[in-house]
């Protein structure tokens, strides 16, 4: 099974990559279960331009922001 680890990431520290990385590792040697991070993933796909100003673009331009969303859901899947 995969879990994705959902939560607001905008307002918490760090993007709430703390809680992520300890749930990952419970979720792998509890479960066995396959995580999916969002913040992992969009530091692994994201140009640091692009982290840094694609939640903004949700308002400003959101063709922009749907074209950073299926970059990172592109790099999930293959």
């Amino acid at each position: 099974m995969k879990a994705y680890l959902s939560g607001g990431m905008e307002n918490a520290k760090d993007l709430g990559a703390f809680w992520r990385q300890d749930f990952s590792i419970w979720l792998a040697n509890k479960l066995n279960h396959k995580v999916f991070n969002p913040v992992e993933i969009q530091k692994q796909t994201l140009s640091e331009f692009e982290i840094k100003n694609f939640r903004g673009w949700i308002k400003k331009d959101p063709k922009k922001f749907k074209q950073i969303i299926h970059k990172m859901v592109y790099d999930i899947l293959f």
